[in-house]
């Protein structure tokens, strides 16, 4: 049974909140312009005892059709029967309370604002993402209701609680896009705020406070947007060990590892981890690993391989945990060896294992062979025998790094390392986890663990990616080149297969395939590029890409520059927000989600 790690307080207000990019000193503007209002005073008095015990009987009309104790008593005592560590019952319930409260109080509030700027005197590509927005918060409403529904009748597994959070996530962050549009807009146009009323102002100034209160927006909205996670293992700076944020998070961690009380582990790891990776690692790893990643979290070289991987959670998925299992079982076997007494050959492989991420097909081996070094150091073992372990030991290094590439642990090609930090290391990964790419083949037809992130891109290529993206994939049975099959079932779909499929492709015209493959909604143009004029053959599919985030302009210039080439790094790129934007605009599986 899988375990609920965390509670998903505030998932989907977050996820907008943390979607937008708003500049601080606008922020600021706004809240100083804003008269002091009961109502919103009554609101800032119940974030201020955010922390405090709950009042039960805090909504009387939630339902009265059952015992809420008994109900979530009953409910913890099924839900974690096989789990030595979980939540207590009692804050579990207090949790979920808060976060109901919460999204009925927090929803009304974004439907106001989107409502407020219809009414005002927004331009067309505004209200267009407005109207986008508003059936999200239906789907949100219907999905609380239903997530009440369940636990009224006793209906809920730790399987449909993750995917609750999955959902509300993706809600979220489909979320953020227009309410980021909305909040620009203000921004660009003081005289629109002087204009609203005390009641306008109210809402407006919730949202740009709210804001404000996350983090610094613009730098986080760019890494997003640039899609450079920045895995050095540890961030620039600390955490603001006083924000709200932090000791929530500090509260969710004691929660979910019971009884690991250990206040300095937790700050280092606060400093190496990503504060919005930090949930997602207490989802994903489970009490005994990371205890054991105790140990090694302030090791210079251990420290730095643990605090990347966990960085990368969300690209390796399952494997995260299984990695960092692999890696601290080969630090507990070298733990022993006595540095002092290490030299040569042996000390440079004992610094390349502590900085390398151990695959599951030699990490029982390596952990064994390091237990022999460390016996045969100890022993004053001849030189021939140290030269015997030392070729062990290099040998599953070795081994090592092609089951990093083609392994069941498999998080990188040759070309595209783990190590190596490029831009496009996320991206080519996960898109290789969702079966997208693969990378090449050699003649015999099996792959050669190379990726090509800087080579030039086919037409036949980006349809292979844009179709299995989609779910289409290729049509069977269809005689000629490797992508024959592929270029038959984009016939059958309608697509323009008019391309040279052999050749390279440009950059316009990957965002025509995409544009017309992913379904994009062609509007007017409203000069998404510098280089692209309204009335161009493509312009209003290029406008469509923009609006979508997948082509955002080069560099400083901003331009589509649609006749350049593009390579296998930058269309794994492109191809990756097009199907982040599909996923969030598309909800129809939560009309049916079953808890």
């Amino acid at each position: 049974m899988k375990k609920l790690r965390f509670s998903i307080l505030m998932a989907l207000l977050t996820a907008m909140i943390m979607s937008i990019s708003v500049s601080p000193a606008f922020a600021e503007d706004v809240v100083a312009g804003q008269e002091d209002n009961s109502d919103y005073d009554e609101y800032e008095d119940y974030d201020e005892d955010y922390d405090e015990d709950y009042d039960e009987d805090y909504d009387e009309d939630y339902d009265e059709d059952y015992d809420e104790e008994d109900l979530f008593d009953e409910l913890m005592e099924e839900l974690y029967e096989e789990e030595e560590e979980y939540y207590d019952g009692e804050y579990f319930i207090e949790d979920m309370k808060e976060e109901i409260a919460n999204m009925k109080e927090m929803l009304p509030k974004a439907e106001a604002f989107a409502d407020m700027v219809l009414e005002l005197d927004a331009p067309k590509r505004v209200k267009q993402a407005v109207r986008k927005f508003k059936p999200l918060a239906n789907k949100a409403k219907g999905l609380l209701v239903r997530m009440e529904n369940a636990l009224a009748k006793d209906n809920v597994t730790p399987e449909s609680m993750d995917a609750i959070w999955d959902a509300m996530e993706r809600i979220g962050d489909s979320a953020g896009d227009p309410l980021g549009m909305m909040l620009e807009w203000f921004e660009e146009n003081p005289e629109v705020v002087d204009s609203l009323n005390d009641e306008q102002l109210e809402l407006l100034q919730f949202w740009m406070e709210d804001r404000d209160e996350e983090y610094d927006d613009d730098d986080e909205f760019d890494r997003g947007r640039d899609g450079d996670r920045g895995r050095d293992g540890e961030r620039d700076g600390k955490r603001n060990r006083e924000g709200k944020d932090f000791h929530k998070q500090r509260a969710q961690f004691d929660q979910v590892y019971e009884g690991f009380d250990d206040e300095d582990f937790f700050n280092e790891l606060a400093d190496r981890i990503e504060e919005e990776m930090m949930e997602k690692v207490m989802r994903r790893v489970n009490q005994r690993v990371m205890e054991l990643i105790a140990n090694y979290i302030d090791d210079e070289l251990a420290g730095q391989i643990v605090s990347e991987i966990m960085n990368s959670m969300d690209v390796f998925g399952d494997k995260g945990e299984r990695l960092l299992d692999n890696n601290t079982k080969v630090y507990g076997k070298m733990d022993g060896v006595r540095l002092d007494r290490l030299e040569g050959k042996l000390k440079d492989l004992y610094e390349r294992t502590r900085g390398m991420v151990i695959s599951s097909e030699i990490a029982d081996e390596l952990a064994n062979a390091w237990e022999d070094a460390r016996a045969l150091i100890e022993s004053d073992a001849s030189g021939e025998e140290i030269k015997e372990i030392v070729k062990v030991i290099k040998d599953l290094l070795e081994e090592n790094k092609r089951y990093l590439v083609v392994g069941e642990d498999a998080i990188e090609f040759y070309d595209v390392g783990f190590d190596n930090q490029d831009w496009y290391f996320d991206t080519v990964v996960t898109m290789r986890e969702s079966d997208i790419v693969s990378g090449y083949r050699d003649d015999s037809g099996e792959l050669t663990g190379y990726y090509g992130p800087g080579d030039d891109v086919t037409y036949a290529a980006v349809f292979r990616m844009a179709l299995e993206a989609t779910g289409d994939g290729e049509m069977e049975g269809v005689d000629g080149e490797w992508w024959a099959g592929y270029k038959a079932m984009a016939e059958q779909l309608g697509y323009d297969t008019s391309y040279d499929w052999n050749a390279r492709a440009t950059r316009g015209n990957v965002a025509l395939i995409i544009a017309d493959i992913f379904g994009f909604e062609l509007g007017d143009y409203d000069g998404a590029f510098g280089d692209v004029r309204d009335g161009d053959e493509h312009s209003r599919a290029y406008q469509a890409v923009y609006d979508a985030g997948v082509f955002t302009g080069e560099g400083d210039t901003g331009n589509l520059n649609p006749g350049g080439l593009i390579n296998r790094a930058g269309v794994a790129k492109v191809m990756s927000f097009a199907i982040d934007y599909m996923e969030r605009s598309s909800f129809d599986d939560l009309d049916n989600f079953e808890f």
